[in-house]
């Protein structure tokens, strides 16, 4: 490249310069079906979901679901406008999702207004960071003991539902009162992601469409099926210098969801917990295993928990675990299955977090851990 700027020669006329049409284009009748947006703040198609205010008040429906928030939050008296103090006020956003039923089609159009309370500092705003969240075994365990039972399965659904603790720090927001609006939605079908098929001995859980959202997602729909999530012979281990990298935000986004899935999917909670060791530096041989664990999820799509009616209130519980089983930090693994009658309600794949000295204290370990989730 010459280190002087370019400039125009003698011999350079005006009229040799590139003319350009003045001819009218138009997009290709062929692709009208097509709706391509450049920007977020241009309306979408109903399939989608907004990401910016501007772009939901366009769309009547979800101006519809952005004004029903609001309106329940005041009749809620969820907060009360004071003068604004010394602290850091805490900013809101809104997001939008979209409900649907098991088979796909739309329920209704949800927005919820939300406080970015990550934008506070630890020790300035707050000092700790624990929040109520429901385990998954608490679904399975709840309809063990309705189908035991034989009790009716029934759903509601709460609008604008809270979390209520004590605060020992000084806020900007009025407690919100414990009063919400309740909807009937009949028999039990579909909770949190989770499809409940009703038999005449039991319930079945599945999480078939969402196996098919991250199929479709990750191009794998088409891919061929495999008979096991991890070949026994491919041996994981940390990346290496002479090993090729691989998309690790793309790796990442792919064990999170594989996460979720381990609720009604336990065969394959082993390996979701082994690829997740290597979040940190995937490589392409991570990435290969992970491929080949979705095209294990393609051929059992179909597959989930069921939960038989008439069981026993009783616990059983399985533990079993390999001594120095991980290659690179000479940890075993530990392993359990919790039973309540002969309903699978829990279970565990996971590395142990210090290295055992012999097969009886790693067994011994994972009888401990085992113990720890029954009490």
């Amino acid at each position: 490249m010459p280190s002087q700027p370019i400039t125009t020669s003698d011999t350079f006329q005006p009229q040799d310069a590139l003319r350009r049409s003045t001819r009218l284009r138009r997009p290709n009748p062929r692709y009208s079906d097509y709706v391509i947006n450049l920007t977020t703040a241009h309306p979408l198609p109903l399939t989608l979901e907004p990401s910016t205010v501007a772009q939901a008040l366009k769309d009547a429906l979800w101006k519809k679901a952005i004004d029903e928030e609001f309106d329940a939050l005041h009749h809620n008296k969820t907060w009360r406008l004071v003068p604004r103090g010394v602290g850091v006020p805490i900013s809101c956003k809104w997001v939008y999702c979209i409900k649907r039923k098991p088979d796909g089609s739309i329920v209704r159009y949800k927005a919820r207004l939300i406080a970015k309370g990550f934008l506070h500092a630890t020790g300035r705003d707050y000092f700790e960071t624990y929040s109520l969240v429901m385990k998954s075994v608490t679904i399975r365990l709840v309809l063990s003991i309705a189908l035991s039972n034989h009790w009716g399965l029934h759903q509601l659904d709460i609008n604008n539902a809270f979390l209520h603790d004590t605060l020992h720090e000084e806020v900007y927001m009025k407690q919100p009162p414990a009063q919400f609006a309740l909807k009937d939605l009949g028999t039990l079908h579909h909770f949190l992601g989770v499809e409940i098929i009703p038999t005449g001995d039991g319930v079945f859980l599945s999480q078939r469409q969402y196996i098919t959202g991250i199929l479709t997602q990750f191009k794998i729909d088409g891919a061929k099926n495999v008979s096991t999530p991890l070949a026994a012979s491919k041996k994981l281990v940390s990346l290496q210098s002479s090993d090729t990298t691989t998309d690790a935000t793309l790796f990442r986004r792919l064990l999170g969801l594989m996460r979720y899935l381990v609720i009604t999917q336990p065969d394959v909670a082993f390996v979701v917990n082994k690829l997740s060791q290597f979040m940190h530096a995937p490589s392409d041989l991570h990435w290969q295993a992970a491929k080949c664990l979705l095209r294990y999820l393609k051929g059992t799509v179909c597959h989930g928990v069921f939960l038989r009616v008439g069981q026993p209130l009783s616990l059983r519980v399985y533990t079993d675990s390999d001594w120095g089983g991980c290659t690179t930090a000479g940890c075993s693994t530990t392993a359990y299955l919790v039973y309540l009658g002969n309903n699978l309600i829990s279970w565990k794949s996971t590395r142990q977090k210090s290295v055992s000295r012999s097969s009886t204290e790693a067994e011994y370990r994972a009888l401990a851990n085992a113990a720890a989730e029954i009490l």
